[in-house]
């Protein structure tokens, strides 16, 4: 009885500990900002410049914050604006969010390689988006582009305001258990496929 008392003792001191540890992880953010250099370490001080440098750095529950500013996309070569593939997981997403109220916006009226254009490409899961703009994705072949695109398992898209493309605005190409919330999509005309958007 005595070794059973011990055992289930040290089994709860087991229990405590791991749960203690659990509670003690902490959450990191970082900061994105125009003005930013992606060598910075991402602080608000000194931010990084591009969203995926963001990406790079976070883990699961960490924050993103992307300062307001335009965020211009160009050229002929590349095809995706802003490409997130890493995952957070289901009690610990990780938070790609406009920083307070400011508004960061995506612009990608000078993208136009010969194919098909996404502004921001989700390919992952668990993600949580909130408060950018994306404008301006070019129609330059017949088959569609994409404004914002999903292919992943409980994202949050949240307060987005999609506008001005020749795409559709929010696409969820695949995945399941995905939430769009407050999000406006406008203005978007596909002038290829006589509107097909």
């Amino acid at each position: 009885m005595k070794g059973t008392i011990t055992r289930l003792a040290a089994l709860a001191a087991s229990f405590v500990g791991s749960v203690h540890f659990a509670a003690t992880v902490q959450a990191n953010d970082y900061y994105v900002s125009t003005t930013g250099d992606d060598a910075n370490p991402g602080t608000m001080a000194a931010p990084f410049r591009s969203v995926e440098r963001g990406q790079t750095a976070a883990s699961p529950g960490d924050t993103v914050f992307i300062r307001g500013g335009v965020y211009s996309f160009s050229g002929t070569s590349d095809t995706i604006g802003v490409e997130l593939t890493k995952s957070g997981t289901q009690d610990n997403p990780i938070r790609y969010f406009a920083f307070n109220d400011e508004t960061p916006t995506f612009d990608l009226f000078a993208l136009t390689p010969q194919a098909r254009v996404t502004g921001i490409d989700v390919r992952a899961s668990f993600l949580h988006i909130r408060g950018l703009e994306v404008r301006g994705v070019q129609q330059v072949i017949v088959g569609d582009s994409w404004s914002v695109r999903v292919r992943g398992d409980h994202n949050i898209l949240e307060q987005l305001n999609v506008h001005d493309g020749e795409a559709p605005g929010v696409f969820i190409a695949s995945g399941a258990a995905n939430l769009i919330l407050n999000c406006d999509s406008h203005h978007n005309y596909d002038p290829l496929e006589d509107g097909g958007n």
